[in-house]
């Protein structure tokens, strides 16, 4: 398996040297030139397979590629289980936004949406989980916005930690102005919440709208905040969501499916 980076150039000496079929997994958009004159071009079109972690990606390729149809399928991404079911979330609403604190997390939308929040849930919290360039104009908006007592930055959250926090909350906002797929998705999903996230990508084939959670336009931060206080003000729906979640996600982005999914990849590969 190789993935098209810096990689590629020492993937190509190899190749030449000693052939073997080649699965290569796609986990990003294809910016940029992939025509037969370029390095990534001519990895994938020589590639045995491609591997894409989600729908929407491989129409994309497919759109820059066409003869890899034939040599090409969605392998959705996934995440292990938790070892135990997170159970009820505690009767004071908690949101949760947890990513890197980047611009295309859209937790600036997130905090303009809390405001509409605080205001009709006069006990809810948000917790923002994560670190990254963005923290300090996040913690700014916060103050400016008068929310600040209310939200909680907590920094960089460990991969074993994660569980715990979507435990702990009531629902989590995805507002993210693109994403490629969403593994913390996978994760909300697994712990039976619901979800607020943005209809973009990846994440319109994660969350079913309106059976597992609410999508939104992306960068909407007055739908936003309506979506989070219409799961809030009806606590079964939400609740109802979080069970619909779990089992679609056991259905279709099982870790065992996943696995299951590359070794008969590999197998195919092997045979030729």
């Amino acid at each position: 398996m190789t993935w098209i980076g810096p990689c590629g150039i020492v993937y190509r000496q190899l190749q030449s040297t000693y052939p073997v079929p080649t699965l290569i997994t796609l986990g990003q958009h294809l910016h940029g030139d992939v025509s037969s004159d370029t390095l990534r071009g001519r990895i994938l079109r020589e590639a045995g397979w491609v591997a894409a972690c989600a729908g929407w990606l491989r129409e994309s390729l497919l759109a820059c590629i066409p003869e890899l149809g034939a040599r090409s399928s969605v392998v959705y991404h996934s995440v292990p289980p938790p070892a135990s079911d997170a159970g009820a979330p505690a009767a004071a609403a908690r949101l949760l936004c947890l990513g890197r604190l980047v611009p295309s997390k859209g937790f600036d939308v997130a905090l303009h949406a809390f405001r509409a929040i605080a205001a009709r849930h006069p006990a809810a919290r948000l917790v923002v989980a994560g670190d990254g360039t963005e923290r300090r104009s996040l913690e700014e908006l916060a103050v400016h916005l008068n929310v600040a007592e209310r939200v909680e930055f907590v920094g960089r959250v460990r991969p074993n930690e994660t569980g715990a926090l979507i435990a702990a909350s009531t629902l989590i906002l995805m507002p993210s102005r693109e994403e490629t797929f969403g593994l913390v998705a996978l994760e909300t999903a697994q712990q039976g919440r619901p979800i607020v996230a943005s209809r973009v990508e990846g994440l319109a084939e994660i969350v079913a709208d309106g059976d597992t959670g609410v999508l939104v336009p992306p960068g909407d931060a007055t739908a936003l905040g309506a979506a989070a206080c219409a799961l809030l003000d009806d606590r079964e729906r939400c609740a109802r969501m979080g069970r619909r979640a779990r089992q679609r996600v056991a259905e279709r982005f099982s870790w065992e499916r996943h696995l299951d999914s590359y070794e008969a990849l590999y197998r195919r590969l092997g045979r030729r």
